[in-house]
């Protein structure tokens, strides 16, 4: 029976094995479960995709990766924005000035090299904005 369930046929008759063509309904139609299983079948079978489908696959990552990196612009303005209200001296200011900008530009290189498909330079420029991050967050803990 499972077999049958899976084949998507059924039986014309109880009690022979006569299979028919005539395809099982489900018993619940879900959009959720015919994603869920359309994913499983591109991942079972990526390695078969062809050059057109990688290359969809590629173009929607990259801008997922704009968009990403245009809200981390925006952020990195938000900090400058930010700096009036914080607790600090006014060399600090400076220097977290400078630090939120050397983000935004940096950022703003990771958009870049993201739009022209360089990512070996994308990787480069995405390091040197999470030093950035990271250099950031050594000096300046809230």
């Amino acid at each position: 029976m499972v077999l049958l369930v899976c084949t998507g046929t059924i039986r014309s008759e109880p009690e022979t094995l006569q299979l028919t063509e005539q395809p099982i309904p489900h018993a619940v139609s879900s959009d959720r479960l015919q994603d869920i299983m359309r994913r499983l079948n591109q991942l079972t079978y990526e390695k078969e995709l062809s050059a057109m489908e990688i290359e969809d696959i590629r173009t929607r990552h990259v801008q997922l990766l704009v968009a990403t990196v245009e809200e981390l612009v925006v952020a990195a303005e938000e900090l400058i924005d930010a700096i009036p209200g914080l607790s600090m001296s006014f060399d600090e200011q400076l220097v977290f000035r400078d630090m939120a900008s050397q983000l935004q530009n940096e950022a703003y290189n990771v958009w870049y090299l993201a739009e022209e498909k360089d990512f070996t330079g994308m990787e480069l420029a995405y390091q040197r904005m999470n030093n950035t991050c990271d250099t950031c967050h050594q000096l300046f803990r809230f």
